[in-house]
């Protein structure tokens, strides 16, 4: 007959010196907590960290299409494990994510030409960009199974679109013409003068009958104009006989006068066309609008990152000269300069020109930096001057 073993109790197959069971299963509880502390407590210290880094742009601003540089620095360690979430992006959109590698000033990790914000990797602004910010984003979260997501870098740099500048030109009063007087000639009719013809005297014969006295009649003259009249002579006979009755002559004669009117001479009027006096104005030149553009600087001194970011707007194609210099007392008491660059260049079509300056003074030591800006365009010479407190802190 079998006993069946009472709760509570180890059996007899456990033996007299053998470990209780409950016993074995409270010791590898224990264990297992204290193995896990250490990782509790990494996992606790892991998730306290708040996330760190930078990125920057060379060029702050510009139209749309500008090509810009991009680099981040101050990336922890942890940034480039295989695993981690990686997320880059412009205006929420997703762009090709950079490759981390430890920077050269020993800013921790980061990208970009050995983290160097003047020649980083290269972003091509969208030509469909408006006027306006638009933001990077970049954001690294560490992954690791049974633990929360830890995010270990989250950063973001801002591009400006500028507006089109709008061009006011003065509005210009146009003059009237004044037309010139028309002069109006009035013709004159020419007069013809006749040439007056000399008359013609023509002689009439007498006739001289036999026996008889005779009477020669006056001559009578005509015009030659007018034709010569048909004349018939009266003559006085005194017979000494008998007058013979056959050679009696007629008692009178009569002269017909022809009346003759002249052909009258026309009279030729001759009208000349008038003459038109035409009036054309002469227009007036338009006077030239001058347009001014102002010059604006925007400064952004990053004395802690070694960078001074530069932006800047004024006519297209200006000639941009860049002076940065800083100043500081040494220990004799005396000034002197510790650091000084230049920077050149030419804005864009838009009158925009953007650079970082990048900062090596040694020991960094607390002076006075002085930034001087000058533009040489088409309106003249615009100079912007700057003094700043260089001091870094931390």
């Amino acid at each position: 007959m079998s006993q069946e073993p009472v709760p509570g109790r180890s059996s007899r197959a456990e033996g007299a010196g053998a470990w209780p069971r409950r016993v074995l299963v409270a010791a590898v509880v224990a264990l297992s907590l204290v193995a896990a502390s250490p990782l509790a407590r990494y996992a606790a210290a892991r998730h306290s960290a708040a996330p760190s880094g930078s990125i920057a742009v060379n060029l702050a601003s510009g139209p749309a299409g500008t090509t810009t540089q991009l680099s981040g620095t101050g990336f922890p360690r942890q940034a480039d494990l295989q695993g981690n979430q990686d997320v880059f992006t412009f205006d929420g959109n997703a762009i090709p994510f950079p490759a981390i590698v430890p920077c050269d000033t020993g800013a921790g990790f980061g990208f970009g030409q050995a983290c160097s914000a003047n020649s980083g990797v290269p972003f091509q602004i969208p030509t469909t960009a408006q006027p306006g910010p638009h933001t990077f984003h970049l954001q690294i979260t560490e992954t690791s199974p049974g633990t929360p997501p830890n995010v270990l870098v989250d950063a973001s740099a801002t591009f400006v679109v500028p507006a089109p500048p709008t061009a006011t030109v003065a509005a210009t009063d146009t003059p009237t013409p004044t037309p010139a007087a028309v002069a109006t000639m009035t013709p004159t009719a020419p007069t013809s003068t006749p040439t007056p013809i000399a008359p013609t005297t023509t002689a009439t014969p007498t006739a001289t009958l036999p026996g008889a006295t005779t009477t020669p009649l006056a001559a009578s003259a005509t015009s030659a104009t007018t034709p010569t009249a048909l004349v018939t002579a009266a003559a006085t006979t005194t017979p000494t006989t008998a007058p013979p009755t056959a050679n009696t002559p007629p008692t009178s004669a009569t002269t017909l006068t022809p009346t003759t009117t002249p052909n009258a001479t026309p009279t030729t009027t001759t009208t000349p066309a008038p003459l038109t006096a035409t009036a054309t104005p002469i227009p007036t030149a338009q006077p030239t609008a001058k347009s001014t553009t102002p010059f604006v600087a925007i400064v952004r001194p990053e004395f802690a990152h070694n960078v001074v970011a530069i932006a800047l707007h004024t006519a297209p194609g200006a000639k941009i000269h860049i002076d940065f210099r800083i100043t500081a007392v040494m220990g004799d008491g005396s000034v002197r300069q510790v650091f000084g660059t230049t920077r050149d260049g030419l804005t864009n079509a838009l009158g925009v020109f953007a650079v970082n300056l990048k900062i090596g003074a040694p020991g960094r030591r607390p002076g006075k930096a002085v930034l001087t800006i000058r533009a040489v365009s088409g309106v003249g010479v615009q100079t912007v001057k700057r003094t700043y407190l260089y001091r870094v802190y931390g």
